[in-house]
Protein backbone atom coordinates (compact mmCIF):
# COMPACT_ATOMS: atom_id res chain seq x y z
CA UNK A 1 0.00 0.00 0.00
CA UNK A 2 1.00 3.47 -1.34
CA UNK A 3 1.84 6.27 1.09
CA UNK A 4 -1.04 8.25 -0.57
CA UNK A 5 -3.57 5.32 0.00
CA UNK A 6 -2.62 5.02 3.53
CA UNK A 7 -3.36 8.16 4.54
CA UNK A 8 -6.48 8.59 2.19
CA UNK A 9 -8.78 10.68 4.14
CA UNK A 10 -12.13 8.84 4.10
CA UNK A 11 -14.43 11.17 2.70
CA UNK A 12 -12.01 11.35 -0.46
CA UNK A 13 -14.91 8.57 -2.39
CA UNK A 14 -17.65 11.41 -0.96
CA UNK A 15 -15.83 13.86 -3.16
CA UNK A 16 -15.85 11.80 -6.21
CA UNK A 17 -19.17 12.83 -6.74
CA UNK A 18 -17.80 16.56 -8.01
CA UNK A 19 -16.02 14.14 -10.97
CA UNK A 20 -17.36 14.03 -14.63
CA UNK A 21 -19.65 10.53 -15.57
CA UNK A 22 -16.91 8.21 -17.55
CA UNK A 23 -18.57 9.03 -21.10
CA UNK A 24 -17.73 13.16 -19.93
CA UNK A 25 -13.96 12.19 -18.49
CA UNK A 26 -13.53 10.01 -22.09
CA UNK A 27 -14.10 13.43 -23.90
CA UNK A 28 -11.88 15.69 -21.83
CA UNK A 29 -9.21 13.29 -22.40
CA UNK A 30 -9.67 13.16 -25.78
CA UNK A 31 -9.10 17.44 -25.77
CA UNK A 32 -6.44 17.46 -23.00
CA UNK A 33 -4.22 14.97 -23.10
CA UNK A 34 -1.11 15.14 -25.67
CA UNK A 35 0.29 12.67 -27.80
CA UNK A 36 -0.29 9.22 -27.89
CA UNK A 37 -2.84 8.71 -25.76
CA UNK A 38 -4.47 11.90 -26.41
CA UNK A 39 -4.77 10.63 -30.30
CA UNK A 40 -6.43 7.16 -29.03
CA UNK A 41 -9.17 8.85 -26.54
CA UNK A 42 -9.87 10.97 -29.47
CA UNK A 43 -10.77 7.96 -31.64
CA UNK A 44 -12.18 6.39 -28.92
CA UNK A 45 -14.61 8.94 -28.06
CA UNK A 46 -15.60 9.36 -31.65
CA UNK A 47 -16.60 5.36 -32.42
CA UNK A 48 -18.89 5.84 -29.37
CA UNK A 49 -20.47 9.10 -31.15
CA UNK A 50 -23.40 6.95 -32.74
CA UNK A 51 -25.39 10.22 -32.93
CA UNK A 52 -23.07 13.25 -34.16
CA UNK A 53 -25.98 15.69 -33.82
CA UNK A 54 -27.65 14.77 -30.58
CA UNK A 55 -24.38 14.00 -29.04
CA UNK A 56 -22.94 17.34 -29.73
CA UNK A 57 -25.92 19.28 -28.75
CA UNK A 58 -25.70 18.45 -25.10
CA UNK A 59 -24.64 21.68 -23.19
CA UNK A 60 -21.61 19.92 -21.80
CA UNK A 61 -20.43 19.08 -25.07
CA UNK A 62 -20.97 22.08 -26.98
CA UNK A 63 -18.77 23.91 -24.53
CA UNK A 64 -15.51 21.91 -25.44
CA UNK A 65 -16.13 21.36 -29.25
CA UNK A 66 -12.99 23.98 -30.33
CA UNK A 67 -10.97 21.85 -28.09
CA UNK A 68 -11.77 19.04 -29.27
CA UNK A 69 -11.50 20.26 -33.08
CA UNK A 70 -8.01 21.39 -32.07
CA UNK A 71 -7.09 18.09 -30.87
CA UNK A 72 -8.29 16.38 -34.37
CA UNK A 73 -6.38 18.30 -36.34
CA UNK A 74 -2.95 18.18 -33.95
CA UNK A 75 -3.53 14.29 -33.94
CA UNK A 76 -4.34 14.09 -37.47
CA UNK A 77 -7.63 11.84 -36.48
CA UNK A 78 -9.56 11.09 -39.21
CA UNK A 79 -13.22 12.23 -39.21
CA UNK A 80 -16.69 11.61 -41.31
CA UNK A 81 -18.07 14.99 -43.37
CA UNK A 82 -20.94 15.52 -40.42
CA UNK A 83 -19.18 15.51 -37.65
CA UNK A 84 -16.35 17.51 -39.15
CA UNK A 85 -18.92 20.42 -40.63
CA UNK A 86 -20.26 20.86 -36.88
CA UNK A 87 -16.87 20.70 -35.33
CA UNK A 88 -15.94 23.19 -37.84
CA UNK A 89 -18.77 25.43 -37.54
CA UNK A 90 -18.48 25.42 -33.76
CA UNK A 91 -14.69 26.28 -34.07
CA UNK A 92 -15.17 28.97 -36.72
CA UNK A 93 -18.15 30.68 -33.96
CA UNK A 94 -16.15 30.90 -30.81
CA UNK A 95 -13.00 32.20 -33.22
CA UNK A 96 -15.42 35.41 -34.15
CA UNK A 97 -16.65 35.36 -31.11
CA UNK A 98 -13.63 35.53 -29.11
CA UNK A 99 -12.43 38.51 -31.26
CA UNK A 100 -14.98 40.55 -29.77
CA UNK A 101 -14.31 39.00 -26.63
CA UNK A 102 -10.73 40.17 -26.76
CA UNK A 103 -11.64 43.73 -27.49
CA UNK A 104 -13.77 44.31 -25.09
CA UNK A 105 -11.13 43.14 -22.60
CA UNK A 106 -8.61 45.44 -24.65
CA UNK A 107 -10.97 48.64 -23.89
CA UNK A 108 -11.30 47.86 -20.17
CA UNK A 109 -7.61 46.88 -19.65
CA UNK A 110 -6.40 49.87 -21.66
CA UNK A 111 -9.07 52.54 -19.70
CA UNK A 112 -7.45 50.73 -16.08
CA UNK A 113 -4.01 51.06 -16.56
CA UNK A 114 -4.22 54.73 -18.08
CA UNK A 115 -5.60 55.82 -14.37
CA UNK A 116 -3.12 53.70 -12.73
CA UNK A 117 -5.53 51.46 -11.17
CA UNK A 118 -4.39 48.28 -10.07
CA UNK A 119 -6.23 44.88 -10.91
CA UNK A 120 -5.63 41.53 -11.46
CA UNK A 121 -7.47 39.56 -14.23
CA UNK A 122 -8.46 35.82 -13.27
CA UNK A 123 -10.70 32.97 -14.33
CA UNK A 124 -10.82 32.62 -17.75
CA UNK A 125 -9.71 35.85 -19.10
CA UNK A 126 -6.33 35.16 -17.83
CA UNK A 127 -6.49 31.91 -18.50
CA UNK A 128 -7.61 31.88 -22.38
CA UNK A 129 -4.38 33.91 -23.49
CA UNK A 130 -1.67 32.67 -20.78
CA UNK A 131 -2.11 29.03 -20.74
CA UNK A 132 -4.44 27.41 -23.74
CA UNK A 133 -2.71 26.91 -26.88
CA UNK A 134 -5.13 29.18 -28.33
CA UNK A 135 -7.83 32.00 -26.54
CA UNK A 136 -10.51 31.05 -28.62
CA UNK A 137 -9.96 27.21 -27.14
CA UNK A 138 -11.28 28.10 -23.43
CA UNK A 139 -14.52 29.79 -23.93
CA UNK A 140 -15.06 32.93 -21.19
CA UNK A 141 -18.53 33.92 -20.14
CA UNK A 142 -17.65 37.03 -18.62
CA UNK A 143 -14.44 39.21 -17.59
CA UNK A 144 -13.60 38.95 -14.16
CA UNK A 145 -11.07 41.27 -12.41
CA UNK A 146 -9.47 40.93 -8.88
CA UNK A 147 -9.70 44.72 -7.76
CA UNK A 148 -8.67 46.58 -3.90
CA UNK A 149 -11.64 47.59 -2.13
CA UNK A 150 -11.11 51.02 -2.29
CA UNK A 151 -10.82 50.95 -5.73
CA UNK A 152 -14.20 49.71 -6.61
CA UNK A 153 -16.01 52.48 -7.00
CA UNK A 154 -13.81 54.27 -8.86
CA UNK A 155 -13.16 51.20 -11.34
CA UNK A 156 -17.41 50.83 -11.61
CA UNK A 157 -17.28 54.77 -13.07
CA UNK A 158 -14.63 54.40 -15.27
CA UNK A 159 -16.00 51.54 -17.06
CA UNK A 160 -19.53 53.04 -17.57
CA UNK A 161 -18.21 54.86 -20.50
CA UNK A 162 -17.41 51.85 -22.24
CA UNK A 163 -20.94 51.36 -22.28
CA UNK A 164 -21.25 49.60 -19.33
CA UNK A 165 -24.10 49.50 -16.99
CA UNK A 166 -24.15 48.26 -13.42
CA UNK A 167 -26.30 45.20 -13.29
CA UNK A 168 -26.41 43.62 -9.59
CA UNK A 169 -23.86 41.87 -7.63
CA UNK A 170 -22.94 43.17 -3.84
CA UNK A 171 -20.88 46.32 -2.44
CA UNK A 172 -18.01 44.11 -2.66
CA UNK A 173 -18.69 42.16 -5.51
CA UNK A 174 -20.11 44.53 -7.82
CA UNK A 175 -21.45 43.16 -11.98
CA UNK A 176 -21.95 45.40 -14.75
CA UNK A 177 -23.05 44.02 -18.11
CA UNK A 178 -21.61 45.45 -21.51
CA UNK A 179 -24.55 46.26 -23.86
CA UNK A 180 -22.88 43.13 -25.98
CA UNK A 181 -24.87 41.04 -23.26
CA UNK A 182 -20.77 40.47 -21.50
CA UNK A 183 -20.87 40.24 -17.82
CA UNK A 184 -18.14 41.93 -16.02
CA UNK A 185 -17.51 40.60 -12.44
CA UNK A 186 -15.35 42.58 -9.57
CA UNK A 187 -13.95 40.93 -6.62
CA UNK A 188 -12.29 42.56 -3.92
CA UNK A 189 -11.20 39.32 -2.08
CA UNK A 190 -10.30 35.64 -4.67
CA UNK A 191 -12.45 33.40 -2.48
CA UNK A 192 -16.16 33.46 -2.35
CA UNK A 193 -16.30 31.48 1.07
CA UNK A 194 -15.70 33.72 4.09
CA UNK A 195 -13.87 31.17 5.97
CA UNK A 196 -11.36 30.85 3.34
CA UNK A 197 -9.81 34.26 3.23
CA UNK A 198 -6.74 34.78 0.78
CA UNK A 199 -3.86 37.06 2.34
CA UNK A 200 -4.38 39.79 -0.58
CA UNK A 201 -0.82 41.56 0.23
CA UNK A 202 0.31 38.65 -0.35
CA UNK A 203 -2.05 37.35 -3.36
CA UNK A 204 -0.80 41.23 -4.95
CA UNK A 205 2.84 41.03 -4.34
CA UNK A 206 3.07 37.38 -5.88
CA UNK A 207 0.98 38.35 -8.87
CA UNK A 208 3.19 38.66 -12.42
CA UNK A 209 2.51 40.70 -15.42
CA UNK A 210 1.80 40.04 -18.96
CA UNK A 211 -0.06 40.60 -21.96
CA UNK A 212 -3.48 40.09 -22.32
CA UNK A 213 -5.27 41.19 -25.13
CA UNK A 214 -2.20 43.37 -26.22
CA UNK A 215 -2.35 44.81 -23.16
CA UNK A 216 0.01 44.50 -19.88
CA UNK A 217 -2.18 43.80 -17.03
CA UNK A 218 -1.63 41.61 -13.96
CA UNK A 219 -2.43 37.62 -13.24
CA UNK A 220 -2.19 35.10 -10.53
CA UNK A 221 0.93 33.97 -9.29
CA UNK A 222 0.95 30.34 -10.93
CA UNK A 223 0.22 28.82 -7.07
CA UNK A 224 -2.70 31.52 -6.39
CA UNK A 225 -3.84 30.62 -10.15
CA UNK A 226 -4.00 26.61 -8.93
CA UNK A 227 -5.59 26.92 -5.57
CA UNK A 228 -8.31 29.59 -7.03
CA UNK A 229 -8.81 27.61 -10.09
CA UNK A 230 -9.69 24.41 -7.58
CA UNK A 231 -11.82 26.58 -5.40
CA UNK A 232 -14.08 28.02 -7.48
CA UNK A 233 -14.50 23.98 -9.08
CA UNK A 234 -14.61 22.97 -5.12
CA UNK A 235 -17.24 25.39 -3.67
CA UNK A 236 -18.99 26.67 -6.46
CA UNK A 237 -21.48 25.19 -8.95
CA UNK A 238 -18.68 26.21 -11.75
CA UNK A 239 -17.44 23.24 -10.80
CA UNK A 240 -19.93 20.90 -12.89
CA UNK A 241 -19.12 22.48 -15.92
CA UNK A 242 -15.65 20.45 -15.86
CA UNK A 243 -13.99 23.17 -17.52
CA UNK A 244 -11.89 23.62 -14.31
CA UNK A 245 -10.20 20.05 -15.61
CA UNK A 246 -8.74 21.94 -18.57
CA UNK A 247 -7.47 25.11 -16.83
CA UNK A 248 -5.62 22.87 -14.19
CA UNK A 249 -3.81 20.73 -16.41
CA UNK A 250 -2.79 23.23 -19.25
CA UNK A 251 -1.44 25.54 -15.89
CA UNK A 252 0.43 22.58 -14.55
CA UNK A 253 1.71 22.02 -17.82
CA UNK A 254 2.52 25.70 -18.25
CA UNK A 255 4.09 26.25 -15.31
CA UNK A 256 6.43 23.10 -14.27
CA UNK A 257 9.04 24.89 -12.13
CA UNK A 258 5.75 25.27 -9.27
CA UNK A 259 6.23 26.11 -5.70
CA UNK A 260 4.59 23.43 -4.70
CA UNK A 261 5.48 24.22 -1.04
CA UNK A 262 3.64 27.61 -1.12
CA UNK A 263 0.91 26.06 -2.63
CA UNK A 264 0.66 23.36 0.13
CA UNK A 265 1.10 26.20 2.91
CA UNK A 266 -1.95 27.81 0.75
CA UNK A 267 -4.33 25.39 1.03
CA UNK A 268 -3.96 24.47 4.43
CA UNK A 269 -4.15 27.69 5.86
CA UNK A 270 -7.34 28.30 3.58
CA UNK A 271 -9.02 24.52 4.36
CA UNK A 272 -8.59 23.75 1.25
CA UNK A 273 -6.28 20.42 1.19
CA UNK A 274 -8.87 17.55 0.93
CA UNK A 275 -10.72 18.98 -1.96
CA UNK A 276 -7.39 19.91 -3.68
CA UNK A 277 -5.75 16.51 -2.69
CA UNK A 278 -8.86 14.88 -4.24
CA UNK A 279 -8.62 16.84 -7.33
CA UNK A 280 -5.05 16.46 -8.58
CA UNK A 281 -4.88 13.23 -7.63
CA UNK A 282 -8.02 12.48 -10.14
CA UNK A 283 -5.95 14.66 -12.95
CA UNK A 284 -2.85 12.55 -12.84
CA UNK A 285 -4.56 9.39 -12.41
CA UNK A 286 -7.16 10.48 -15.66
CA UNK A 287 -5.08 13.08 -17.50
CA UNK A 288 -1.23 12.40 -17.02
CA UNK A 289 -1.19 15.51 -15.17
CA UNK A 290 2.53 16.66 -13.60
CA UNK A 291 2.38 16.72 -10.12
CA UNK A 292 4.85 15.46 -7.71
CA UNK A 293 4.08 12.27 -6.21
CA UNK A 294 5.70 13.81 -3.09
CA UNK A 295 3.36 16.76 -3.15
CA UNK A 296 0.14 14.88 -3.48
CA UNK A 297 1.74 12.51 -0.37
CA UNK A 298 2.08 15.65 1.82
CA UNK A 299 -0.82 17.02 0.40
CA UNK A 300 -2.81 14.04 1.18
CA UNK A 301 -1.06 13.40 4.88
CA UNK A 302 -2.50 17.10 5.74
CA UNK A 303 -5.86 16.84 4.73
CA UNK A 304 -6.09 13.64 6.50
CA UNK A 305 -5.17 15.62 10.07
CA UNK A 306 -6.77 18.57 9.14
CA UNK A 307 -9.58 20.64 11.44
CA UNK A 308 -13.18 19.62 10.99
CA UNK A 309 -14.03 22.86 9.06
CA UNK A 310 -11.88 21.97 6.13
CA UNK A 311 -14.28 18.26 5.56
CA UNK A 312 -17.51 20.28 6.43
CA UNK A 313 -16.97 22.61 3.84
CA UNK A 314 -16.22 19.80 1.34
CA UNK A 315 -19.00 18.01 2.54
CA UNK A 316 -20.78 21.36 2.08
CA UNK A 317 -19.85 21.29 -2.03
CA UNK A 318 -20.39 17.30 -2.33
CA UNK A 319 -23.54 18.07 -1.07
CA UNK A 320 -24.48 20.89 -3.75
CA UNK A 321 -23.56 18.42 -6.43
CA UNK A 322 -25.43 15.30 -5.04
CA UNK A 323 -28.38 17.62 -5.59
CA UNK A 324 -29.02 17.57 -1.92
CA UNK A 325 -29.34 14.09 -1.78
CA UNK A 326 -27.64 12.54 1.97
CA UNK A 327 -28.70 8.77 0.33
CA UNK A 328 -26.55 9.31 -2.22
CA UNK A 329 -23.56 11.01 -0.06
CA UNK A 330 -23.68 7.57 2.14
CA UNK A 331 -23.99 5.50 -0.68
CA UNK A 332 -20.50 6.84 -2.19
CA UNK A 333 -18.75 6.80 0.63
CA UNK A 334 -16.96 3.09 1.22
CA UNK A 335 -15.81 3.94 4.72
CA UNK A 336 -17.68 3.77 7.87
CA UNK A 337 -15.72 6.37 9.31
CA UNK A 338 -16.66 8.80 6.02
CA UNK A 339 -20.06 7.89 6.77
CA UNK A 340 -19.97 8.44 10.44
CA UNK A 341 -18.27 11.92 9.47
CA UNK A 342 -21.13 12.48 7.17
CA UNK A 343 -24.08 11.64 9.70
CA UNK A 344 -21.64 13.85 12.31
CA UNK A 345 -21.95 16.70 9.90
CA UNK A 346 -25.64 16.52 9.28
CA UNK A 347 -26.38 16.38 13.16
CA UNK A 348 -23.71 18.23 14.99
CA UNK A 349 -21.41 20.17 12.82
CA UNK A 350 -18.88 22.53 14.51
CA UNK A 351 -19.92 26.02 15.34
CA UNK A 352 -17.65 27.69 13.32
CA UNK A 353 -19.46 25.79 10.29
CA UNK A 354 -22.75 26.74 11.83
CA UNK A 355 -22.17 30.66 12.22
CA UNK A 356 -20.76 30.56 8.49
CA UNK A 357 -23.96 28.48 6.90
CA UNK A 358 -26.23 30.13 8.72
CA UNK A 359 -24.92 33.90 7.95
CA UNK A 360 -25.07 35.00 11.98
CA UNK A 361 -22.48 36.96 14.03
CA UNK A 362 -24.61 35.92 16.98
CA UNK A 363 -22.97 33.50 19.02
CA UNK A 364 -26.01 33.17 21.37
CA UNK A 365 -28.44 31.57 18.70
CA UNK A 366 -26.01 29.14 18.22
CA UNK A 367 -27.19 26.58 20.40
CA UNK A 368 -30.65 26.76 18.71
CA UNK A 369 -29.44 25.70 15.16
CA UNK A 370 -28.61 22.32 16.23
CA UNK A 371 -32.06 21.47 16.86
CA UNK A 372 -33.26 23.29 13.90
CA UNK A 373 -31.25 21.29 11.85
CA UNK A 374 -32.87 17.74 11.86
CA UNK A 375 -36.35 19.47 12.22
CA UNK A 376 -35.76 21.54 9.16
CA UNK A 377 -34.35 18.38 7.09
CA UNK A 378 -37.81 16.40 8.67
CA UNK A 379 -39.56 18.95 7.38
CA UNK A 380 -38.25 19.10 4.01
CA UNK A 381 -38.65 15.94 3.51
CA UNK A 382 -42.25 15.46 4.59
CA UNK A 383 -42.99 18.30 1.93
CA UNK A 384 -41.40 16.58 -1.14
CA UNK A 385 -43.12 13.06 0.23
CA UNK A 386 -46.52 15.32 -0.03
CA UNK A 387 -45.73 17.08 -3.06
CA UNK A 388 -44.76 13.86 -5.16
CA UNK A 389 -48.24 12.55 -3.50
CA UNK A 390 -49.83 15.51 -5.07
CA UNK A 391 -48.42 15.39 -8.72
CA UNK A 392 -48.83 11.55 -8.38
CA UNK A 393 -52.50 11.76 -8.15
CA UNK A 394 -52.98 14.62 -10.24
CA UNK A 395 -51.71 12.41 -12.88
CA UNK A 396 -54.02 9.06 -12.45
CA UNK A 397 -57.31 9.74 -14.04
CA UNK A 398 -60.27 10.33 -12.24
CA UNK A 399 -62.26 6.99 -11.70
CA UNK A 400 -58.67 5.38 -10.32
CA UNK A 401 -58.02 8.32 -8.09
CA UNK A 402 -61.06 7.60 -6.82
CA UNK A 403 -60.91 4.03 -6.39
CA UNK A 404 -57.15 4.57 -4.72
CA UNK A 405 -58.36 6.68 -2.27
CA UNK A 406 -61.21 4.32 -1.47
CA UNK A 407 -58.75 1.48 -0.83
Amino acid sequence: MSLVESVKHPLADTLSVMLPASEDRLLLRACILPGESGRQACQSWIKRCNDPKSELGREFVKSFLPMLFFAVQTHGVELDNTLLTILRTANFREQLRTKTYTRICRDVFSTLLSNELPAIVVKGAALAESVYPHPALRHSHNIELLVQERHLDQVTRLLKPLRFTGSGGTNSHPELTHESGLPLVLHSNLFELPLCRSDLPDVWSRSQEMVLSKVSVHVLAPTDLILHTSAQAAYSSAGESYRWISDLCFTIAKYQKLDWGLLLDCAVKNHRALPLSVMLSYLVAEFEAGVPAEFLKRLSTRAFNGESIGWELALFRAHAAAHGSFKKLLRDTKSWRGRALIVRWMLLPSPKYILWIQQTRHLWLLPFYYPYRPVRYVVRQMWFFCRRQIRHLRGIPAEARSNTVSS
